[in-house]
């Protein structure tokens, strides 16, 4: 599959190393509004610089694109590729609200196009096991599920893009950009969020949107949970999901199983937590998570089935979260 890149910015070099780390794929060229730094990433990768998103899309040599433009952008870049008849790959949050996403899914399916969102945790394999505990019983009769996400990041950090931070381009902020990874492994380790009650601040950064927030949780199944997510907390910590039932916990310290009482995991190795983290640094994210997300969507594309993390997951994601900020502005709890 040949990749093209759209946004050259932080998280492109992740994308462009995923797929250079597969065999089945091969990374063709790169657009960016800022052509000079598109350039420079072309010349970087060895890869054509197309001097507009139309141009890149009219390449028939082109099959797939990785869309990693500002947040605010996804939706519209998202339509307009599925338009073309490519397959899209597509950062998160795959929209700012659950109209925005269902625009994309029309336009997928009207297309006959395939497209995924990043949710590189889905394919964890720590992870992946303890969905499987919840779906056969192992903890017994669920009870809990907390996440705790205390990112920290600096004002500078937001006073480096003019997007960043604002309701129209970030669509959120400690939820909607930091947290939503934490958020989806949640509802896909869970089996689906039912309702929430939060309440989002702006405590200590000069931003339009949270940059701290929470949210009491009751699951489909049942449980109750809470998120707690921020990007206040120096100097930030990695982030930690805990799932309790009646027969015992596990608690997951980024993607890492690192504590068990459960009897379905009694001969599981544990880890110590020495993971990287980019609950403090923005720019250490690891490609392998993209790597194993990637080489689905191809398999997924060549034979026709459905991804681990596909569209329709990522605009459940980004519902939660929308509901969480229709529930700090009403006070009331939201159903989803």
């Amino acid at each position: 599959m040949r990749f093209g890149i759209i946004g050259c910015g932080m998280i492109s070099s992740v994308h462009a190393g995923a797929v250079r780390a597969i065999d089945s794929a091969e990374l063709v060229g790169a657009c960016d509004m800022n052509i000079d730094r598109c350039r420079t990433f072309a010349a970087e990768y060895g890869i054509a610089a197309y001097d507009s998103y139309e141009a890149l899309l009219s390449d028939k040599n082109i099959d797939a694109v990785c869309i990693c433009t500002p947040s605010g952008s996804h939706a519209a870049n998202a339509v307009q590729a599925a338009e073309a008849g490519k397959h899209i790959v597509i950062e998160k949050p795959m929209a700012l609200t659950a109209d925005s996403a269902d625009e994309i899914i029309s336009a997928c399916r009207k297309n006959n196009v395939t497209g995924t969102v990043i949710s590189q945790l889905r394919y964890s394999a720590d992870i992946t096991k303890v969905r499987d505990a919840v779906n056969d019983g192992s903890f017994g009769k669920l009870v809990s599920c907390h996440l705790e996400m205390r990112y920290y990041r600096t004002q500078a950090y937001y006073d480096g893009s003019s997007w960043r931070g604002t309701w129209a381009m970030d669509g959120g902020g400690a939820l909607m950009n930091q947290g939503i990874h934490g958020i989806d492994a949640m509802s896909y380790i869970m089996g689906g969020i039912a309702s929430v009650s939060g309440v989002i601040k702006t405590i200590c950064r000069n931003i339009e949107v949270e940059d701290t927030a929470a949210a009491a949780v009751c699951f489909k199944n049942g449980a109750v949970g809470t998120i707690n997510g921020s990007v206040a907390t120096y100097p930030g910590y990695p982030r930690r999901l805990v799932i309790s039932g009646s027969l015992g916990s596990v608690e997951l310290t980024e993607e890492i199983m690192t504590y068990s009482d459960l009897p379905a995991f009694t001969d599981h190795k544990l880890s110590d937590g020495s993971i990287g983290s980019g609950s403090s640094d923005p720019t250490n994210t690891p490609i392998y998570g993209h790597v194993r997300q990637l080489t689905d969507f191809i398999q997924a594309v060549k034979n026709n089935t459905k991804t681990r993390s596909d569209i329709l997951d990522g605009r459940d994601t980004v519902k939660i979260i929308e509901s969480i900020y229709k529930s700090s502005r009403t006070g009331m709890r939201v159903e989803i």
